[in-house]
């Protein structure tokens, strides 16, 4: 087993000049400008992947340096009602739960919905509606908001029905 000050004795025989990391603008950073306990931190950093060390050796001669190419923005002229999700839902829902409570005297309802995904995650939604939302197009919104997969809709608009429909007696 290491002892945690290992890397404390480890650093403190070797020279504070030493060069520990060169960055591409030909900046060296030396082993005095960290202190032990930061370069602890930094060196379990990269072994967890957040800082990944991606270059080896002695950087190569002058390269050709292209110049880089802009795409032109583009902005979209009609605003969709909802937000277009980035990445669709791939995983499937194994287990689901969904409570509907009055809100209000009946004016609303609460609907809190618990879904289990295939890959253990929980996923806890939640939101106010009104009596007469539908909850097929609520199936859809979620599938769009990228909350569920596309697979799983007829199953959470048959789910959600039931719960309401028991909500409503």
């Amino acid at each position: 087993m290491i002892p945690e000050n290992a890397l404390e004795e480890i650093t403190k025989n070797l020279d504070p000049n030493l060069v520990i990391a060169e960055k591409k603008e030909d900046i060296q950073l030396k082993l005095s400008q960290f202190p032990a306990l930061e370069l602890d931190k930094f060196l379990e950093d990269v072994r967890n992947g957040i800082y990944p060390m991606t270059a080896f050796g002695v950087p190569s001669p002058h390269q050709p340096q292209r110049e880089t190419v802009k795409s032109p923005v583009v902005i979209p002229l009609v605003k969709s009602p909802t937000p277009e999700p980035t990445e669709f839902e791939t995983r499937r829902v194994i287990h689901m739960q969904c409570n509907v409570e009055s809100v209000e005297e009946g004016a609303k309802y609460h609907l809190t919905l618990l879904l289990k995904l295939d890959d253990k995650l929980n996923r806890h939604l939640s939101c106010d509606m009104l009596p007469h939302e539908n909850v097929q197009e609520m199936a859809e919104e979620l599938v769009q908001l990228g909350l569920i997969s596309e697979v799983d809709q007829n199953k959470i608009a048959s789910l959600l029905e039931e719960s309401f429909s028991q909500a409503l007696q």
